[in-house]
């Protein structure tokens, strides 16, 4: 039988043990290059928020009144966004 039950099993790690690890010194450039994908992820990570809470409303609006409606307010939501639709179903 296992002497570990539930949870993880971690190593002990002591305040030596913290310092002796080797902490990398990063180029100033790639440092840079993390930093910005960093943001580029924040953002996108809040656009396809944005993106869903619009295909949410759009399908509420669908059912509540017609289709034509909501896909108008779809689009008009869009381009607010700066975003530009396309029919994936044409692309073939």
């Amino acid at each position: 039988m296992n002497k570990f039950s539930g949870g993880s099993v971690q190593p002990l790690i002591t305040q030596t043990s913290i310092k002796s690890l080797p902490i990398p010194i990063l180029d100033f450039q790639f440092q840079q290059k993390i930093h910005s994908r960093l943001n580029e992820s924040v953002e996108l990570k809040k656009k396809s928020k944005q993106l869903l809470e619009i295909a949410t409303i759009g399908v509420e609006k669908a059912i509540e009144t017609d289709e034509e409606t909501a896909t108008d307010w779809i689009n008009q939501q869009l381009q607010h966004l700066d975003i530009e639709l396309t029919d994936s179903r044409r692309e073939t």
